[in-house]
């Protein structure tokens, strides 16, 4: 008797062994933490961050059941190294498998940020900003980075003027340099080869007539108004007269709302067009291909001035009834 009780210890104690673990492992491995979930929870992982703090954090966010979980099953598979950093979108229906592939693969959140048509570039900055996208002034700084500048063959103080819009779809933290150069291609696209042979008629390089067009970008938004507005800007520098640009006056000052328009007037600098004849150095925003198109073919008008009334239309002024 007390042999065939041995016989059955030594099978049973074995198999439950067998199946505790199993049942441990299934559990562990094999088993989301909420099968029918559809609770979607955003993580970031941190390029410092070790798989340690990855299993914490998922434990924290209620996606795993333990820190074993997805732990242990990285080490087993040997894969914390590879993990990709970023925002991720997890689901306590997936299995400690599944959140590794998509940690590995680097299937990241996109965020959608809207670069809206005609923003300068401490506005684009400002919108990556924003959206916890990059850090305050990250992008300002590249856009006035000279060796940047110099690789992509511009020769100017920034890429103001010189870049596009529209939505961007970007990982966090965004990679301020790999937007900088969509930007420019999307900036690029704008400008037609017709173009190239308009400014022989003008007798004006691309970054100059890009200077008049962010003029115009910044007067008015309505394409009636843009090319009469492109044909004063013109004008006053065939007569040799100071474009007295309100807007590029606004550009060259930090903080402009600070000062009232007289006060403005009085700041010395290269963008102030009431002291200074022709041009400021280079465009004060991010033209559209409108406002560029409205630089290279003015209207043939003989206006030299224009001013918004109370109503915000902007009346044009002729020689003859210009004070100048």
């Amino acid at each position: 008797m007390f042999q065939l009780v041995k016989i059955v210890l030594y099978v049973t104690i074995p198999l439950f062994v067998g199946w505790s673990t199993y049942t441990y492992l299934d559990e562990l491995f094999f088993q989301p933490l909420e099968p029918n979930s559809e609770r979607i929870e955003v993580i970031e992982i941190l390029p410092e961050d070790s798989a340690d703090r990855v299993c914490e954090l998922l434990v924290e966010r209620q996606i795993i059941k333990t820190t074993q979980s997805f732990c242990l099953y990285v080490m087993l598979q040997g894969g914390a190294r590879s993990i990709v950093a970023g925002e991720y979108e997890v689901s306590p229906s997936l299995l400690p498998a599944q959140l590794l592939e998509k940690f590995q693969s680097g299937e990241r959140l996109l965020r959608p940020v809207m670069i809206e048509t005609g923003s300068s570039i401490k506005e684009i900055d400002r919108a990556l900003f924003e959206a916890n996208l990059i850090e305050q002034f990250a992008f300002e700084k590249l856009a006035r980075s000279a060796d940047l500048l110099t690789t992509a063959g511009i020769g100017a103080e920034s890429f103001e003027g010189y870049l596009g819009a529209g939505q961007l779809d970007l990982y966090k933290p965004a990679d301020g340099q790999s937007v900088l150069w969509e930007l420019i291609l999307r900036g690029g696209a704008l400008w037609e080869p017709r173009y190239t042979e308009q400014l022989d008629y003008f007798r004006m390089s691309r970054h100059e007539i890009l200077t008049i067009a962010s003029i115009i970008q910044k007067v008015t938004a309505v394409p009636s108004e843009r090319r009469m507005v492109s044909a004063v800007l013109h004008n006053r520098l065939k007569s040799g007269l100071k474009l007295k640009s309100q807007e590029a006056l606004k550009y060259g000052i930090p903080e402009p709302e600070l000062l009232t328009f007289a006060q403005m007037k009085a700041v010395a600098g290269p963008y102030n067009t009431f002291m200074n004849y022709g041009l400021p150095p280079g465009p004060i925003t991010n033209p559209d291909k409108d406002a560029i198109e409205a630089a290279l073919y003015p209207l043939n008008v003989e206006y030299i001035a224009y001013a918004k009334n109370a109503s915000g239309k902007i009346v044009f002024i002729s020689a003859e009834t210009a004070d100048e």
